[in-house]
Parts: structure tokens; C-alpha cells; sequence
């Protein structure tokens, strides 16, 4: 995993770079596919967002840091939408970045118990078997 660390992080900060752009470029008026779409989209990208510190940062303090840092991210984002001409802050769209956050989070630490308890079983085999200490 720790070859892939700097992939991830730098994914990662490309990830943050492509939602400020998206988030902070003027609004348009495409249509919707179905009601509170957005709200989904919310979720998912931070979800995201969220899964790929989780993933990247050694360390469980790091990664949570990072989670913290998205969702702070998240919430000046909505607060420099008001700038912005043809967007606005929503309470609704920090609400579902949370959310996903949370999810990327829950998501990060399973998928790291997974790796780890994969890892146990190799170990266990290999000393068994005796092949490999």
C-alpha cells in the first residue's frame, strides 16, 4: 500500500481541486434528472473526498485529519458560493457533504480492517505452511 500512498494523495488533491473549480464557477440552469439530485452528488463527491485521505495517510490521527479537513472544505466552499454570481450557500448541500464525509470515513476504516485482516491470514498461512516465516 505504501507505493500507491502518493498516487492516492496526490489524486486526492487533484480531487479537491477539480470540486473548488466546479463548485465556485458560475451556476447554469441544467436540468435536473430528478429532484435533489444535487444533494446525491453531494454525497458521492465527498464520500470521495473523504475516502481518499482515509486511504492515503499512514496513520489513522492523519487520516481523520484529512476527513476534518474535507469537510471544513466543504463548508467554505458553500460560504464562497455567495460570491459567486448564479450560486448561493445551502445548509442542504453542507448537510449531504457531511454525510458523505462520514461515509468516506466508514468506508476508509473498513476497507483498511479489510486490508489488515488479510494481511493476519497471509501471515497465518505462510507460518502454517511453512514455506515463509
Amino acid at each position: 500500500m505504501s507505493s500507491t500512498r502518493p498516487f492516492i494523495l496526490t489524486l486526492w488533491a487533484a480531487s479537491l481541486a477539480a470540486v473548488a473549480w466546479l463548485s465556485l464557477t458560475p451556476g447554469s440552469d441544467a436540468p435536473s434528472l430528478f429532484p435533489h439530485q444535487d444533494k446525491l452528488f453531494h454525497l458521492l463527491v465527498y464520500t470521495w473526498l473523504a475516502l481518499l485521505p482515509m486511504r492515503g495517510f499512514a496513520t489513522r490521527s492523519a487520516a481523520f485529519t484529512g476527513v476534518g479537513a474535507v469537510i471544513l472544505f466543504g463548508a467554505g466552499l458553500e460560504v464562497a458560493q455567495a460570491f459567486v454570481p448564479l450560486r448561493q450557500p445551502s445548509l442542504a448541500d453542507l448537510i449531504a457533504n457531511i454525510i458523505g464525509a462520514g461515509c468516506g470515513a466508514w468506508l476508509g476504516v473498513r476497507l483498511k480492517m479489510r486490508d489488515y485482516l488479510k494481511q493476519i491470514r497471509m501471515d497465518q498461512h505462510y507460518k502454517l505452511d511453512g514455506s515463509r516465516k
